[in-house]
């Protein structure tokens, strides 16, 4: 079995010689990485882990937040309602 690493994807040869791609799910993002993932500005997320509202652990230097805290606070936000209740007259 052949195994070649990029980003977030392993790609393995199945023994019929057919590629196979498994997804890795990260178990925690960097500062840079959440922002870039979730689209929550750096501010917001540091009032979010000083509120408690987002878990995060010290590795060394690096804050690294959970990715099931993150997850979990984005499914808690309402959902975005773009329906109009006012009638637009012209």
């Amino acid at each position: 079995m052949k195994i070649s690493r990029h980003s977030s994807s392993v790609f393995t040869k199945n023994r019929s010689n057919v590629a196979v791609i498994h997804t890795i799910e990260p178990l925690a993002y960097t500062i840079p990485a959440a922002i870039k993932v979730s689209g929550v500005a750096r501010t917001s997320l540091y009032r979010l882990m000083s509120e408690g509202r987002l878990v995060a652990v010290k590795n060394g230097r690096r804050t690294l937040i959970r990715a099931d805290s993150l997850k979990q606070y984005l499914a808690s936000l309402p959902v975005a309602d773009f329906r109009s209740s006012k009638k637009i007259t012209a």
